[in-house]
């Protein structure tokens, strides 16, 4: 039997009721509360760095006759209400707009915009003071205008510390197609060569950015309407290898994904949503690279969009499901996870009455009191003219903490870190993202809820280019900024010796000057079982390993 030895370096950073349902009501005494839109999309931002999330409105499909109208910025006031941004062509351009998607793309501290409109795309900086200037170079001037763009997706799928960019298009005529942007991180962008078969063309909706594997790499999942989805999973090398045996890449009228690890087994399961009266599809992770579908009320409706977030913070994610097409077409569904890989339908029994056509969804805790509350974004449909719906959640005993991620070497919006946490014996998992569900964003900030315990054990970071933050004994019911560190550099030249029977001497180069200490590992028979056996202090470059059985190495 084979005996393997690794060790790592890490970074160590130390700061120190009963369950009830939140009861959602909706706002009606703000500019949120708009009656005269046809929205199609909405990002929760916090453009200005003010601590409090914005609303992004992207205006879709205006009512038969009725003049186009403008994308809506809605500053939060920080007191519960919204101010509209009136200045700038962000939000005084006329167009068809399918969606948004926000990232620090130039990694100055300032979340940028890209915006999807049916024939043209339009890319803004975040100039601050809210001014956004519109970009006149790649992805914006190189952009087939006879396309029909279906949404785009912000992801660093190179881990080069700089968020890239994938536009979707609906393959309306042999012109149109998908296209992979690389930010070179100078403020410019690189078309990603058509022959790669990432730039494969379809009916293809709203992407989304995704480490399925859980390998450190983004991988890339594209719904296509009515046909086989498209899933891409990164080689890690800049190149990507179709996935075509996978119950995902199933023919659908899919239009959206939303990923969360809803039953907290350390991988994220993904429910697409299917329109044209097909249910949506609820599928489980089972970490081996296969899934399983799950079959519960969850999957017996179809959807336009769908976001998760733990709104009653007991400490599983729970659902809400957008356009839901049961007996009645529109509904807005919110389903609570019941910890037991099952959901329960408390859509009435928690104020929830939206009944109108909606686009999208999304969630973020507007007012910081630690619940998530959510947007709903309607349009003209079941005979009710659009009224969007902001949902306000009222807060319960249960604790919660949430996040705000800050990259120093990995892209500075943290798009693709994974945030792990234990609580009460219990271990959650969220992701960064920059798109969820079709036409939709939540918040870049993580949320969890934390149920009655009484004090966080364990928060582990891992940051999209490889380094691994711990955090332990923190507080409950707080706004936490965690901020990349400076990790140390890797070591190198691991050399093993052996000394004496049952012994073996390890040796290795110490390239860092601010390591904390080594963790040393071994794994008996592969190389997936690693179980730490000692940590050694910093500078620290030799250790003995004893008591090994003879005739394993």
């Amino acid at each position: 039997m084979m005996s393997y030895l690794k060790f790592s370096f890490f970074a160590l950073l130390l700061v120190n009721v009963n369950f009830v349902f939140g009861q959602f009501t909706a706002v009606s005494n703000i500019n949120a509360h708009i009656d005269s839109l046809a929205s199609h999309g909405i990002s929760w931002v916090d453009y200005n760095n003010d601590g409090y999330e914005d609303i992004f409105i992207a205006t879709g499909y205006p009512d038969m006759g009725s003049a186009l109208a403008n994308n809506v910025l809605l500053i939060n006031n920080g007191d519960g209400t919204f101010a509209k941004h009136t200045t700038g062509d962000l939000v005084n351009t006329q167009g068809i707009s399918r969606n948004t998607t926000w990232a620090d793309f130039d990694n100055d501290g300032l979340t940028d915009v890209f915006v999807a409109n049916q024939h043209t795309t339009e890319l803004y900086k975040n100039e601050g003071g809210g001014v956004f200037a519109k970009a006149l170079k790649l992805p914006t001037t190189g952009v087939l205008t006879d396309s029909d763009h279906s949404g785009a997706a912000w992801g660093d799928y190179d881990n080069d510390g700089n968020v890239d960019l994938f536009l979707a298009s609906y393959m309306l005529n042999d012109q149109a197609k998908n296209i992979l942007y690389k930010n070179n991180g100078d403020g410019t962008f690189t078309q990603v060569l058509a022959g790669e078969s990432i730039s494969n063309p379809g009916n293809s909706s709203d992407p989304t950015w995704i480490d399925i594997d859980q390998n450190g790499t983004l991988d890339l999942v594209v719904p296509n309407y009515c046909s086989a989805n498209y899933i891409f999973a990164n080689q890690g090398d800049g190149s990507f290898q179709p996935m075509t045996d996978n119950l995902l890449t199933s023919d659908n009228c899919s239009v959206g994904t939303s990923w969360a690890d809803y039953d907290n087994d350390g991988d994220y399961d993904v429910l697409f949503q299917n329109n044209v009266n097909q249910s949506s599809q609820l599928f489980e992770n089972e970490g081996d690279g296969t899934f399983t579908p799950v079959v519960d009320f969850v999957s017996n409706v179809s959807s336009s969009s769908a976001t998760w977030g733990d709104f009653n913070n007991d400490g599983w994610i729970d659902l809400i499901q957008v356009g839901a097409g049961n007996n009645s077409e529109g509904h807005t569904v919110l389903l609570q996870n019941n910890g037991d890989k099952t959901f329960s339908d408390v859509t009435v029994a928690q104020g929830i009455t939206n009944n109108n056509y909606s686009w999208g969804v999304a969630s973020a805790d507007y007012d910081r009191d630690g619940f998530l509350d959510f947007y709903v974004a309607n349009s003209y449909g079941n005979d009710q003219s659009p009224h969007d719906i902001l949902y306000h959640n009222t807060p319960n005993a249960n604790g919660w903490v949430n996040i705000k991620l800050t990259g120093t070497s990995a892209n500075r919006s943290a798009i693709g870190a994974n945030v792990r946490l234990k609580a009460d014996g219990l271990w959650q998992m969220r992701t960064v993202q920059s798109k969820t569900g079709s036409n939709s964003q939540n918040s870049l900030h993580v949320h969890f809820g934390l149920g009655t315990a009484s004090i966080i054990d364990t928060i582990i970071v891992q940051w999209p280019n490889g380094g691994q933050q711990q955090l332990f004994s923190q507080s409950i019911n707080q706004f936490l900024d965690i901020q990349e560190p400076v990790f140390p550099a890797i070591p190198d030249n691991l050399v093993t010796t052996n000394n004496a029977v049952g012994e073996v001497i390890l040796t290795w180069n110490d390239n860092a000057s601010n390591e904390t200490g080594y963790r040393i590992e071994r794994s008996e028979g592969n190389q997936n079982n690693f179980s730490v056996i000692s940590i050694v202090a910093a500078d620290i470059t030799t250790f003995t390993d004893t008591g090994l059985k003879e005739g394993v190495i």
